[in-house]
């Protein structure tokens, strides 16, 4: 940070970044040099097999060049690896000369491509089949060598192409314009109108996803990708080795019961549930197993590696092979029935149609539980992704309340309830049933939970007793008017620090603002951060940050009124629970600038959000309905250890603890909905024998 700048661009790459990268590409020419070198001394020239060769001269004069090549370029690359180790990340002059010796290494690439082309040329005229005009050792040497340097060269090429920066060639006072016309937007929700990163990221999304219909989802994603990523002169390395940093403040911070600073200061009230959460977990993970036989075939045999296959071919629907249905159709069906015990009677419809705003959900009658139970799949594909990309607010009117959601997944809910509707299927399901004592459920899993949740609230008017589990959703999906709404009938479930439950635009907009300023104040160079961080990753867990936290946390929780210290590492954060004294409606549960957002008995219609008045806050997307939070706790497991047994507490949320990105390995970790099961049931477990001790 800043990025590279040589042969007049840009390209997506820091000058400290050879620092480690070029270690591994160092070691193995050091190895291929001692090699050859080895062979050759050994092996040919002290047994003067150049005397059998007709083309003895060419032959020496490739070796020697590939020897002076060879020294030449070890030694350019340990030059390259120490000048690029030097300063900081932001002090970027103790490495000025990065690019001259990246000019001096590419004559060296050009030298070594000629040699290559001479070598090839030397074999093919002295290699034949029946007879060779060389000896059989010196030309075995020589193609292994030219064989080797085209490699090289071809991962050479492709590291270039995957480095290579589309707009590098905007000058640098061009950037500079550039740089203040993004400075001039407030936040990510604003409209992006500098068209060149625009229609780049609008030619990536339609490279990723040939779906020529879909021109407008691909412009409102490459607006926002374009502002996201385009707003800073940095690279991928930055953003890691800033994660890093960050980790460590955020570890600090837990010791002290903080969290990180949010944008967002306004957060929706809910009076806390009165039914047990040892009552709702049964129910959950029942549900939870409806979300991922939604996935299909891959999850399942991802889960059941030994067996999977033999299980699902006791269907008939296996009989239908995958080279005749692209959707394998068959097994995933398969997997709704083995997953969740149906018959194909008690499945009412199913479909894997899976485009951009459209993903593949299933309806059944589940009799076990006198349920009909609608569940919609996560994200599996580039279309989902796009769709989970497309995050900014859009309105929507339910009961005559005006709401905000998440516009690619409120248009997969209209999409799916278009289809419902169309198709009288939950009208069906309750014939099969023969009761209308079911409880119709909607269920899914992340992109799914999301989808789910905001189903349930457009189908709420017309069935006034839908509940849904919504598993681990965007965090920045409904408004404050549509959580309200929801309170009653959506619980929703996550997993420790679940990335996806805590992103928003607002939150990924603060992660970035964190970001930016510790790699802007360390006086750590890059290459110490990102060995840091490779060596704390290596356990993929968090075991020495949640040991003793969640008890803090647990804490914490029963006293609002506790203040951090301010101190030099955390003067930009601020105690995890606001402490402001913003006025309560009784009625609405709802702060009083929350309020506003209401709008009851306003049936405008449209979504012309200029014509609506409404700040920006009122358009804050936040977890839908109430919250089920499973927090890790840790049993008997020292601060520095990588293994050790895990628990978990499962406890009624806030809103507000889920504003902030938590930067840790398990962010990701906790997404998984196989580890949101098996901490579902671990809780389970122990309270069942708990009960039975007592």
């Amino acid at each position: 940070m800043p990025a590279l700048v040589a042969f007049n661009r840009r390209w997506a790459i820091g000058s400290d970044d050879f620092a480690l990268s070029g270690v591994v590409p160092l070691l193995i020419r050091l190895v291929w040099f001692i090699v050859v070198a080895v062979i050759f001394t050994e092996h040919i020239a002290s047994h003067n097999h150049f005397e059998k060769c007709n083309a003895e001269r060419i032959t020496y004069t490739y070796f020697s060049g590939f020897f002076t090549i060879m020294i030449l370029t070890i030694i350019f690359e340990i030059l390259i690896i120490y000048v690029s180790s030097r300063g900081t990340i932001i002090d970027t002059h103790p490495r000025r000369h990065i690019p001259r010796l990246l000019y001096s290494r590419l004559f060296l690439y050009i030298f070594e491509i000629l040699l290559s082309i001479l070598g090839i040329v030397t074999v093919s005229r002295n290699w034949n089949t029946d007879k060779l005009n060389c000896d059989n050792d010196v030309m075995s040497l020589m193609l292994a060598v030219v064989v080797l340097s085209w490699s090289g060269l071809l991962v050479n090429l492709i590291t270039i192409f995957i480095k290579f920066d589309p707009l590098g060639h905007i000058r640098e006072k061009e950037k500079r314009k550039l740089h203040k016309r993004l400075r001039r937007k407030s936040s990510v929700r604003s409209v992006f109108n500098v068209e060149t990163p625009k229609a780049l990221w609008e030619r990536r999304c339609r490279t990723m996803c040939c779906n020529e219909n879909a021109g407008e989802a691909f412009a409102d994603v490459s607006s926002i990708f374009a502002q996201v990523f385009e707003e800073h002169d940095v690279v991928a390395s930055d953003i890691l080795a800033g994660l890093t940093l960050i980790r460590k403040e955020h570890k600090l911070l837990k010791m002290q019961g903080c969290m990180p600073k949010s944008s967002q200061s306004h957060f929706p009230k809910l009076t806390k549930p009165s039914q047990l959460v040892t009552d709702v977990l049964p129910r959950a993970v029942h549900y939870l197993q409806y979300a991922i036989s939604s996935y299909g075939y891959l999850f399942y045999l991802f889960d059941n590696i030994a067996c999977g296959i033999c299980k699902l071919c006791r269907y008939k629907d296996c009989i239908c092979c995958c080279y005749e249905d692209e959707n394998c159709a068959g097994y995933n069906t398969a997997v709704v029935k083995e997953t969740n015990g149906l018959t194909d009677d008690e499945i009412v419809y199913i479909t894997y149609q899976n485009k951009i705003y459209e993903i593949p959900f299933f309806v059944a009658v589940d009799h076990k539980h006198k349920s009909i139970v609608i569940s919609l799949r996560g994200t599996l594909s580039v279309e989902d992704a796009l769709t989970d990309a497309n995050a900014d607010s859009a309105l929507m009117i339910v009961d005559n309340q005006r709401m905000y959601a998440h516009k690619g997944i409120l248009i997969v809910s209209q999409n799916v309830k278009i289809i419902l509707d169309r198709e009288k299927i939950i009208e069906k399901a309750y014939e099969i049933a023969e009761s209308n004592d079911y409880e119709l459920v909607v269920t899914g899993h992340s992109l799914g939970g999301g989808a789910a949740a905001i189903l349930t609230i457009l189908l709420k008017p017309d069935w006034p007793d839908i509940k849904c589990f919504s598993f681990a959703c965007p965090g920045g999906l409904v408004s404050s008017v549509a959580v309200q709404y929801s309170r009653s009938f959506i619980t929703t479930v996550i997993l420790g620090s679940d990335l996806i439950s805590r992103m928003s635009l607002e939150s990924l907009e603060d992660i970035k603002g964190q970001l930016i300023k510790a790699v802007m104040e360390t006086d750590q160079s890059k290459c110490s951060l990102l060995s840091q961080g490779c060596l704390s990753g290596m356990c993929g867990t968090d075991t020495y940050d949640t040991y003793g936290y969640d008890e803090m946390m647990l804490t914490v929780n029963d006293n609002q009124n506790l203040e951090c210290q301010p101190n030099a590492t955390s003067s930009s954060y601020q105690h995890l629970y606001d402490c402001d004294d913003n006025t309560i409606d009784e009625t609405t549960g709802l702060t009083a600038v929350d309020e506003g957002d209401n709008g009851e008995g306003d049936n405008r219609e449209g979504d012309n959000d200029e014509e609506d008045g409404d700040h920006a806050k009122n358009r804050q997307l936040f977890l839908p309905g109430q919250i089920l939070w499973i927090k890790k706790i840790s049993e008997g497991i020292e601060r520095n250890s990588c293994c050790g047994k895990r628990q978990y507490v499962a406890t009624w949320a806030k809103h507000e603890d889920f504003s902030s990105i938590l930067v840790k390995p398990s962010m990701v970790t906790d997404h998984v909905p196989y580890n949101l099961m098996n901490a579902i049931h671990l809780i389970i477990n122990d309270n069942r024998e708990s009960h039975q001790q007592v």
